[in-house]
């Protein structure tokens, strides 16, 4: 277990992230990858082919090691066309604090309305 900031610094310094996941729904550590802006590698099971679109990288079958590997070379060949600070963008946008904050907030509001 890595501290936070070793582990972000870790990702800054990474060319791509790959998850090979069975099963998963949100997995914290792709958002995380994204949020570095690495381009990814994950399997498509569960919430993550909501999280991985084209312009943050690539999505191979779940429990194919061939698939696996042909989308690791891929994202590797075509590494120059991803925009890691574009992915670090759309992440911040969809799981950043103010986002978050923003719903939580938003949720609280009309429970406490609703309560009356």
């Amino acid at each position: 277990l890595q501290p936070k900031e070793e582990v972000a610094r870790f990702m800054r310094a990474a060319d791509a992230f790959v998850l090979a996941s069975r099963y998963d729904n949100n997995p914290s550590a792709l958002i995380e990858a994204l949020a570095s802006g690495l381009p990814v590698v994950a399997t498509d099971v569960g919430g993550i082919p909501e999280l991985v679109d084209e312009r943050a990288g690539v999505l191979a079958r779940a429990e194919d090691s061939a698939s696996l590997a042909a989308r690791i070379g891929e994202l590797l060949d075509d590494l120059d066309r991803y925009d890691r600070g574009a992915i670090a963008e759309a992440a911040r946008a969809r799981f950043g604090r103010e986002r978050i904050g923003r719903e939580l907030a938003e949720v609280y509001a009309e429970v406490t309305a609703a309560r009356g």
